[in-house]
């Protein structure tokens, strides 16, 4: 009973996780709509397009790091 309890707070978790990061890139869309409307196309546009993505890039590499090594050893730690 207790492994049924932890499956399912597992998948909570991972569908919590999966939603956020869903969420996460539908927001992303819409700052760069509204961006892209306000500022239209410049070269301080294209610079902040690029450092921004810069940063994003290293945040992702980051959590799907963390995801990777983190979620597997909690696993590992709640059966024992």
């Amino acid at each position: 009973m207790k492994e049924l309890s932890s499956l399912r707070s597992l998948a909570y978790g991972s569908g919590v996780i999966a939603f956020s990061s869903m969420a996460v890139k539908a927001l992303g869309v819409f700052r760069d709509m509204i961006i892209a409307k306000t500022f239209g196309v410049s070269a301080e546009m294209d610079a902040y397009i690029f450092s921004f993505t810069l940063v994003s890039t290293i945040a992702v590499i980051s959590s799907n790091a963390m995801y990777t090594v983190y979620i597997p050893r909690y696993i590992e730690n709640s059966q024992q």
